[in-house]
């Protein structure tokens, strides 16, 4: 409640009139919420959904090894970046790096596109469940979509 005072005196001070409408029949409190709602939906369609479909050929047809450290550097932050070696089943050697890890581990799983050998990623960083993720991704972009047709909604009213 605290929150929408303050918001609706901002609104009358007119230091929010370029951001919500004047005259809505249900405020601007809910267009703001329902603004949020779209812009964190967005955000997670971004972060979760651009690496899933990224992966989607390793998901399909990759092929797991395993890579040993071929080498490492330390920048100035003290993080440590990896470069892991891998050979595929023709004994072509790819490389796939890591950054920012705290320890040097003595090898990694990893994941290729035997169509596209340096397509690769850690096995790690593959979702287990790409049907749950699937599902989440698709329910965050109805959320999204919704929160979008109310926001245009609200500004035709």
């Amino acid at each position: 409640m605290p929150a929408a005072l303050s918001l609706k005196v901002l609104l009358r001070a007119g230091v929010l009139c370029d951001h919500f409408p004047k005259n809505r029949p249900g405020g601007s409190v809910p267009f703001f919420v329902v603004g949020v709602i779209f812009i964190i939906s967005v955000m997670t369609l971004l972060v979760f959904g651009i690496p899933f479909v990224l992966q989607s050929p390793l998901r399909t047809r990759g092929v797991r090894c395993h890579a040993t450290v071929a080498r490492k550097s330390i920048p100035k932050d003290g993080k440590i970046d990896v470069v892991f070696a891998y050979v595929t089943a023709d004994r072509k050697r790819f490389t796939i790096t890591r950054f920012g890890l705290s320890y040097v581990p003595e090898g990694a799983g990893v994941i290729y596109d035997p169509m596209n050998p340096g397509r690769s990623d850690f096995v790690d960083a593959v979702p287990r469940n790409p049907r749950r993720r699937r599902i989440f991704l698709i329910v965050t972009a109805g959320v999204a979509v919704i929160a979008l047709a109310l926001l245009c909604a609200g500004l035709l009213v």
